[in-house]
């Protein structure tokens, strides 16, 4: 599910990139470190974002969304 869940941030990321005339996405990592996950996006040109949490339910874990 974790796997899953990561695949599709990165794939909305890569799909903001193209859609973005002005601004690029140039990398995305994601680290699993001690319990956490850590997310970076490097972007080149200006960035607007706006981003919000889902609680984990229905067997669904804690979701972090962002709308770059």
């Amino acid at each position: 599910m974790r796997k899953s869940a990561c695949l599709l941030f990165v794939a909305v990321l890569l799909a903001a990139s193209v859609t973005l005339a002005a601004s690029r996405v140039t990398n995305v990592e994601m680290n699993f470190e001690n319990g956490n996950t850590a997310a970076r996006v490097d972007i080149d040109g200006t960035v607007r974002f706006t981003h919000q949490t889902e609680v984990a339910r229905d067997g669904r874990p804690f979701r972090v969304i962002v709308d770059i």
